[in-house]
């Protein structure tokens, strides 16, 4: 259920996923353009979250990950976080800070 799960957006009807190729930056400018024209297509039916999972490297700033959960849900996992890694020793990943005590 909801209540129980760190996936709060369960209830989208769907969830989009983006992979482009490229060989050279000439393809990854265009790669980059067509993701960027297929995601405002979409917005209007987008819930504004992301499946954190799904992340790309450069792009798990706090903010980013806090869309993938909701406000329950993030501070949950931060209180967790305290208690297994207080000093957010495991951190070059797609954080969420420990709660501050």
């Amino acid at each position: 259920s909801a209540a129980t799960s760190s996936f709060s957006q369960r209830y989208a009807p769907f969830l989009l996923h983006t992979v482009d190729l490229q060989l050279n930056a000439e393809q990854a400018a265009n790669a980059a353009h067509n993701t960027r024209t297929i995601g405002a297509a979409l917005q209007p039916y987008a819930t504004g979250g992301v499946l954190p999972s799904w992340l790309g490297d450069g792009d798990h700033g706090v903010e980013r990950m806090r869309a993938g959960y909701s406000d329950d849900h993030y501070r949950r996992l931060q209180v967790l976080k305290a208690h297994y890694d207080p000093t957010n020793m495991f951190r070059l990943n797609h954080n969420i800070p420990p709660a501050r005590r």
